[in-house]
């Protein structure tokens, strides 16, 4: 027997900065994503990444449950949008989440406060899960969509998650 895609459940304790799961806590249930605080003493982070979440919670860095969860790891692609009016070359307002591109590196804008009103933003490094708070150095672009491709090879398809 195998199970499709690749997915197995664990306890929040065995993920990886950078592995990306399924949240599964009503009302909340989304894909996020496991980040450390690099600069302060490698704490653990949860950034909620969608799709359906209220305003407040997208993109949201959160201190996380150490419960169930469902790993998906980090075989995952983020697929980039192609349409135009999915991009900007400048910063978003709080309210409008992104992935910040940096040369050939993705960010995810996270917001560390509670809600949009107190907006106090971060950079997660999409490849490492690296909090950051300064925006990453270097020649920026902002998607305002796009998606996380999960690739089975097993099946020979692909489930495609649109974000926000």
């Amino acid at each position: 027997m195998h199970l499709a895609p690749k997915l197995s459940v664990v306890r929040f304790a065995k993920l990886q900065p950078g592995d990306l799961f399924i949240y599964a806590r009503r009302p909340t249930n989304c894909l996020a994503f496991r980040g450390v605080f690099k600069q302060d003493g490698g704490d653990d982070i949860v950034v909620l990444l969608g799709p359906g979440l209220p305003p407040d919670d997208r993109l949201r860095v959160m201190t996380p449950r150490y419960e169930t969860v469902i790993a998906i790891g980090k075989e995952f692609t983020i697929r980039l949008p192609v349409l135009p009016d999915a991009w900007s070359v400048d910063m978003p307002p709080p309210e409008v989440p992104c992935l910040a591109v940096v040369e050939n590196r993705a960010f995810f804008r996270g917001n560390i406060e509670r809600s949009l009103k107190d907006f106090r933003p971060c950079w997660i490094d999409a490849s490492s899960g690296i909090l950051q708070y300064q925006p990453p150095a270097g020649i920026t672009a902002y998607a305002l969509k796009w998606e996380i491709v999960l690739k089975d090879t097993l099946l020979e398809n692909e489930t495609v998650v649109g974000l926000p």
